[in-house]
């Protein structure tokens, strides 16, 4: 087995045979490899940002970064998707940056390339930089 191989047995193993996006149970001969932050969107091609999909997500999701694509499931698929993500995360089988890429979160380290802002209070207009994830 060589070493592509061994890392889609494992990225099979990590998502217990199942497409980590509709979890639907997915064969490791027919497994597709997704990018979850996809390489044309600067996505690194390691380990970290690989998961086990079944061939319908992978091509539907494209080149689009996980908050577009999980952005447009349905409520339903929706919920089972980020049940599935939060189990595989505590029983150990997802890394958290992976956890943090598939739910769209920054980074727990994020570098700010602006300066920080210090509020004037007695201005009119305070700025400030907020990242929100909202899901109805």
């Amino acid at each position: 087995m060589n070493a592509n191989e061994k890392q889609r047995k494992r990225l099979w193993e990590e998502a217990t045979g199942h497409c980590i996006y509709c979890g639907r149970p997915v064969q490791l001969e027919k497994m597709a490899v997704d990018h979850i932050v996809p390489l044309s969107k600067g996505g690194e091609n390691s380990f970290a940002n690989k998961v086990c999909s079944c061939a319908a997500c992978n091509a539907k999701k494209a080149d689009q970064d996980p908050y577009d694509f999980i952005l447009d499931m349905p409520d339903s698929q929706y919920n089972h998707f980020l049940n599935r993500v939060r189990t595989l995360e505590e029983q150990g089988k997802l890394l958290p940056v992976k956890v943090r890429r598939l739910l769209a979160l920054p980074p727990l380290e994020a570098e700010w390339e602006e300066e920080p802002v210090f509020l004037d209070l007695e201005s009119p207009f305070i700025y400030c930089n907020v990242y929100v994830s909202i899901r109805n």
